[in-house]
């Protein structure tokens, strides 16, 4: 319910090691994270719904990309007086 936060957080492990957790929201970077656990915070979110995805970057340059969708909505109007 708006406005909403949220955290996400990603588990991203690779035999080369991982350099940088890139989080996106609606295709606009919001943050990075170059360590372990790899965790980003949002918030004051309006009603929609949104995408967000990370995209892990390993040692030697490979990505791995996930993603999700989250919908907010607005509160009821008994809360909006």
């Amino acid at each position: 319910t708006a406005p909403a936060s949220l955290t996400l957080q990603v588990s991203a492990t690779d035999s080369d090691g991982i350099r940088k957790v890139e989080f996106f929201q609606d295709g606009t970077l919001i943050g990075t994270d170059t360590n372990a656990p790899y965790v980003q915070s949002v918030n004051a979110l309006a009603p929609k719904a949104y995408t967000f995805s990370a995209v892990a970057t390993d040692a030697l340059g490979a990505q791995a990309t996930n993603s999700i969708t989250v919908m907010v909505q607005a509160p009821p109007a008994s809360l909006q007086e």
